[in-house]
């Protein structure tokens, strides 16, 4: 914050040039510090100066940052400043607002963002409509997300991966499977996120038989598994309490020489406040801090979780 603070009081008094400013704006934004973000752009709208109104990517990227946050509502917000401005958002302004809602499951501002992008009658291109697709399914409304890709003129690896991945998030592994044939149809080589995307969904159900089952199958066909596959195994099995299964998919990943991620770390330290495993969560402390993974707040969260769960609250 001091440092962001230094940055605004050079702007302010050396009179310095948009790009300056925009600097400032992407800066804060990839660094999650999205009111900052949000206050330099508004700043710069109401400054008088024609040379210093936010532009298009200006807004862009404070929408960014609002989906990288989950800052849904403020999204919304940026997206309203942008029209008063008479700037048209773009497929990226789009693809931002939908992955902020698509995040928290947010259906209803799915859908107003979906009303907002026809009442405005803007452009749909690959992107938009891959973004649509994937926001609908996320929400779990997996009828609205058919009929987006159904309507899609272009559509690309991210686009199928999407639905494959809705589909078995909710359990209707058929339909997952029945689109993963139909992408090789139309010549489209599956790729490590498609299966990852399947794994996910059998783990999350119960179903982690199948997922190394189909880890296996992966590793057959030439494609490497990535810290998302077995994330997603380990995952799958907190999730459904099967907390020392977690712990076994992890000496896996480590065999298989695939680097944890705070998103790991966070649902391994989650199994050992399920089984109160102290000894074990003090080992996970000690691996996140020789990575620097405790500054994370989800990985912070999850030690304090863990601490008070295995009755270590000194």
């Amino acid at each position: 914050s001091a440092d962001v603070g230094a940055a605004r009081r050079v702007l302010e008094k050396e009179d310095a040039p948009p790009v300056a400013w925009n600097v400032v704006v992407v800066c804060c934004a990839r660094l999650g510090l999205v009111d900052d973000a949000l206050d330099l752009a508004e700043r710069m709208a109401r400054s008088g100066r024609l040379d210093l109104e936010p532009s298009l990517a200006t807004w862009n990227a404070v929408l960014s940052g609002c989906a990288r946050h989950g800052r849904v509502l403020e999204a919304f917000g940026v997206v309203r400043s942008m029209l008063d401005q008479g700037l048209r958002p773009d497929s990226s302004s789009m693809s931002s607002l939908l992955k902020s809602v698509a995040s928290l499951g947010l259906l209803a501002h799915g859908m107003e963002a979906h009303c907002f992008f026809l009442r405005h009658q803007l452009e749909p291109d690959v992107y938009t409509g891959t973004a649509f697709v994937d926001m609908y399914a996320k929400c779990g409304c997996l009828e609205y997300a058919q009929k987006v890709f159904d309507m899609l003129e272009l559509r690309n690896i991210t686009t199928w991966n999407s639905l494959v991945a809705g589909y078995a998030n909710a359990g209707q592994f058929d339909h997952a499977l029945d689109l993963v044939e139909e992408m090789k149809r139309n010549r489209l080589d599956p790729d490590v996120t498609t299966w990852n995307g399947l794994i996910n969904g059998y783990s999350m159900n119960g179903l982690s038989s199948q997922a190394v089952l189909l880890l296996r199958q992966i590793k057959a066909i030439g494609l490497t598994p990535n810290v998302v596959s077995w994330t997603s195994l380990i995952s799958g099995s907190c999730h459904n309490g099967d907390y020392e299964d977690s712990f076994y998919f992890f000496n896996e990943m480590q065999k298989d020489h695939v680097q944890p991620s705070v998103v790991t770390m966070s649902v391994l330290l989650r199994a050992c406040a399920g089984l109160a495993l102290l000894k074990k969560g003090k080992e996970l402390h000690c691996f996140a801090l020789r990575r620097a993974y405790d500054h994370d707040m989800v990985v912070g969260t999850a030690l304090i979780d863990m601490y008070s769960k295995s009755g270590n609250l000194a």
